[in-house]
C-alpha cells in the first residue's frame, strides 16, 4: 500500500537521479517491483508450506520434511543504476523469507534514497526493515557486519571486496 501511496515520489526521484521520465521509471523499476509483489504474494503459502521427501532405506518407517526456515538477517546495497528495483525486489524475497533486512540506498541516487526511506519507514517497524543511507565507507562498515545473506548488483572489483569482507565473518 505504501509503494502505491508514494508512487509518484519514486518516480520523482527517479527523474531527478537518472533523468528516467514516468513511462521508463515505471517500465524499468517500479512496475517490475509490483509484478515481484503480485508473484510473492500469490505463491506465498505454496512456498511456506513443509515439502513431503524421500527418506533413506535405512530409515524406511520414518518420514522426511523440508520445513522452510528464515535464513535471519539480510543485508542488501542497492546501485545507482536500478536504485527503486534493485533495492526492492530482493528486500520482497528476503522479507517474504521471514528475513529482516537492512537496505543500504546508493549514494548516487540521492533522491532515490530519500523517497525508500520514506516509504519504509513508514512501511515498517526499523527492527525489520532498517534502510541506511551514506558513502562507500557506509558500505564498507556494513559488510563487516555479520550477515547472513548479501545480496548485492555493480561491479566486479566492488563485489570482490564486499565478498572478502563477508568471508571474514562467516
Amino acid at each position: 500500500k505504501q509503494l502505491f501511496l508514494h508512487e509518484q515520489d519514486l518516480l520523482s526521484a527517479l527523474y531527478k537521479d537518472l533523468g528516467k521520465s514516468e513511462f521508463e521509471g515505471f517500465e524499468t523499476e517500479l512496475g517490475m517491483v509490483y509484478g515481484e509483489l503480485k508473484e510473492t504474494l500469490r505463491h506465498l503459502k505454496k512456498w511456506m508450506k513443509p515439502k513431503q521427501v524421500a527418506t533413506p532405506r535405512m530409515h524406511f518407517l520414518s518420514k522426511g520434511k523440508i520445513v522452510p526456515r528464515p535464513l535471519g538477517v539480510v543485508l542488501v546495497i542497492a546501485p545507482w543504476n536500478y536504485p527503486i528495483q534493485l533495492s526492492l525486489i530482493p528486500l520482497i524475497g528476503a522479507i517474504a523469507a521471514g528475513n529482516c533486512v537492512t537496505l543500504k540506498c546508493s549514494e548516487f541516487a540521492p533522491h532515490s534514497a530519500k523517497a525508500l526511506v520514506q516509504v519504509l519507514q513508514s512501511a515498517f517497524p526499523e527492527e525489520y526493515v532498517c534502510v541506511v543511507e551514506g558513502d562507500a565507507t557506509v558500505s564498507a562498515e556494513l559488510t563487516n557486519q555479520r550477515y547472513d545473506h548479501i545480496f548485492f548488483t555493480g561491479s566486479t572489483q566492488v563485489g570482490r571486496k564486499i565478498m572478502q569482507a563477508a568471508a571474514n565473518n562467516l
